[in-house]
């Protein structure tokens, strides 16, 4: 079916046709990217129109055609713009927010804020387009599209309509200052949301109500729930009634520019040091490790000379299981009480780096980024969140097969390791072993039983 197609602004198009006036959405995608994709799915995605009072029109995407080299999609007419920043004032803002309070309560099924995929009716309603379509174009798009449609407003962690409290701060945030609450570029931009808290708006908009201020903050900040959609009503009530401001003295105006600079300064100080740190962490965590070795191998002989160990007064049972139950703390000391350090190398190694490197991440990062491998487990083992390592064993069945010998059998898990060198493991599934142990124990001088000898067989899981 042949249509003529006037282009308008924002990737929003008009076309004519025999069957009348349609709505289209230039997608800027060639027609390639369409031909390994099941049209059909994507044409039974439903859209919907939302107004204030709670009515909802379905809004059905009706064909695809080609022109111009790029993709368009289009439905029945509709007139308005789409929800760029660019694009919003007040009011739109204030709709934008309510319409999402709309889809919390209807859980419509939004995959986020995707700035082209939402419109702003004439009529003061309010366009979601098909989101199996949106998501699509959206993963589709040039890193350009995505960085300026999509990575701004939406928080890595928080999916669907979770995430949309977060998008509507950052909204308001950049109408209200001018500026927006992240400055990283690229892929840095996720790390900076999880980690840095944004400076308060009200010293980026002098004279903005100081609840007001911190309930935006609260949606933004990393160390804390956020509030949620539904919190954000009496705020946008406060706001159409243009009751987010006071007047400010001129006094008062200079002391925030003077707080503004101040805290300006020390953020963009932690980013830099964190930064630093990204770079710079193979470098810094191997000497940590290479000292914490020297450390443990120069006081070794000391602390074996002048303290009893930790397993004195233990049977042969206690010392097995407090050494396996040792890679679920990292306590290496535990751990080398247990076991000759000739049979238990490997081991004792594994742990002492990892419990190095956590010490180290939680001084630089205030997390030490580990999760045992029983917490993991006990959560059903999700994908891990990125910076999160896991590590231990888990499903430990221990037999004892003769009066000082043992069978320990388990299942061991471990980062997995990147096929090169400067690649991220972060957000990677652990890499999983059956082990199984043959531990013989020996009672010492000094009256404690040591493991002496454990032989391993291993296979993945």
């Amino acid at each position: 079916m042949d249509y003529e197609i006037t282009y308008l602004s924002d990737g929003l198009a008009e076309l004519t046709g025999p069957e009348g006036t349609k709505t289209g959405i230039a997608s800027s995608l060639s027609s390639r990217v369409f031909r390994s994709v099941d049209i059909g799915r994507l044409q039974s995605g439903r859209g919907w129109i939302l107004d204030l009072s709670g009515g909802m029109t379905p809004w059905n995407l009706e064909g695809i055609l080609e022109d111009q080299g790029q993709m368009v999609f289009f439905g029945p007419p509709v007139k308005g713009k789409t929800a760029r920043p660019e694009n919003l004032e007040t009011q739109d803002l204030i709709l934008l927010g309510r319409i999402m309070i709309l889809a919390g309560e209807k859980n419509l099924p939004v995959q986020g804020f995707f700035s082209r995929g939402w419109m702003i009716l004439e009529d003061r309603r309010v366009l979601l387009l098909p989101p199996e379509l949106m998501d699509f174009i959206r993963r589709n798009q040039t890193e350009e599209v995505k960085e300026s449609c999509w990575a701004p407003f939406n928080h890595p962690d928080r999916q669907g309509l979770e995430g949309l409290s977060f998008s509507l701060a950052v909204l308001t945030y950049r109408y209200l200052t001018g500026e927006n609450p992240y400055s990283a570029p690229g892929d840095e931009l996720a790390e900076e949301i999880r980690t840095q808290p944004v400076i308060p708006p009200l010293f980026r908009a002098p004279g903005l109500k100081k609840e007001f201020s911190e309930f935006v903050v609260a949606n933004l900040d990393p160390r804390e729930k956020p509030p949620g959609l539904v919190s954000w009503r009496p705020y946008l009530d406060q706001w159409e009634k243009d009751e987010i401001f006071v007047p400010l003295k001129e006094e008062e105006k200079e002391a925030l520019e003077k707080q503004r600079a101040e805290l300006e300064s020390r953020r963009k100080t932690r980013i830099e040091l964190k930064g630093f740190w990204r770079r710079k962490r193979t470098i810094i965590l191997t000497a940590f490790i290479i000292a914490g070795i020297l450390i443990a191998f120069l006081t070794a002989p000391v602390k074996e000379a002048l303290a009893p160990p930790e397993t004195m007064g233990m049977s042969p049972d206690e010392v097995v299981e407090a050494y396996y139950g040792s890679f679920k703390t990292l306590n290496q000391e535990l751990m080398e009480d247990c076991i000759d350090k000739k049979a238990g190398r490997q081991d004792l190694k594994e742990v002492m780096n990892l419990f190095v490197t956590t010490r180290v991440r939680q001084g630089y990062e205030g997390s030490t980024g580990f999760m045992s491998a029983q917490e993991w487990t006990d959560r059903g083992r999700p994908l891990p969140d990125p910076g999160i390592t896991v590590y231990g064993i888990t499903n430990s069945q221990i037999t004892r097969l003769e009066e000082t010998r043992y069978q320990i059998v388990y299942e061991k898990w471990y980062p997995e390791v990147p096929e090169e060198e400067n690649q991220s493991i972060e957000g990677v599934y652990p890499r999983g072993f059956r082990v199984r142990d043959t531990a013989v124990l020996e009672q010492q001088k000094k009256g404690n039983w040591l493991i002496v000898s454990l032989n391993r067989t291993i296979e993945d899981l």
